[in-house]
């Protein structure tokens, strides 16, 4: 193997370099590594209150979020009780004014009825009477048509009439 060999002076000066090396590092690079550090300890220690409070935010909203949706589904609960009451009290309101309309059209109806019948009726008693008066004055030409029936007609005429005029008149 190889044989090692300390070859002291080449040490010395590899060890006072090493040391330049430290004091320089130690000098130059140790205060910016260390502010860097500090540094980022002071960010991360920010970042970690931060997330804290983020973190008791974020309860706080959830509670908060929780508590509307209860208030929200209390709400919900009576507008549905209060729309169910409107909805009964409008149909109930509906239901008499369709009673009351159908009670109106019937007597309207009823009215209609009893007017036509008795339109009607007069108009047939009009009808029938005409139709009497025409039979009559058929029947009276048809036996008067003959002298001996218009003589006899006219005595009974005047007959009725000296009758009438024997009663004795109502004061």
């Amino acid at each position: 193997m190889h044989h090692i060999v300390w070859d002291w002076p080449i040490f010395l000066s590899q060890l006072f370099g090493f040391a330049v090396v430290l004091y320089v590092l130690n000098r130059s690079v140790k205060p910016r590594v260390r502010e860097a550090m500090a540094k980022s300890q002071n960010t991360i220690r920010t970042q970690l209150e931060d997330s804290r409070r983020a973190a008791i935010q974020v309860v706080a909203a959830a509670e908060a979020h929780e508590a509307a949706l209860a208030q929200a589904e209390l709400a919900k609960s009576q507008f549905e009780r209060e729309a169910h009451a409107a909805a009964e009290r409008i149909l109930a309101e509906m239901r008499a004014e369709a009673e009351e309309v159908a009670a109106r059209t019937r007597r309207q109806g009823r009215a209609r009825v009893y007017q036509a019948r008795r339109e009607l009726v007069e108009q047939l008693r009009s009808d029938l009477h005409t139709a009497v008066l025409d039979r009559a004055e058929h029947m009276v030409r048809h036996r008067l048509a003959t002298p001996p029936a218009r003589s006899g007609s006219v005595d009974r005429f005047l007959d009725d009439l000296e009758e009438v005029n024997a009663r004795p008149q109502a004061a």
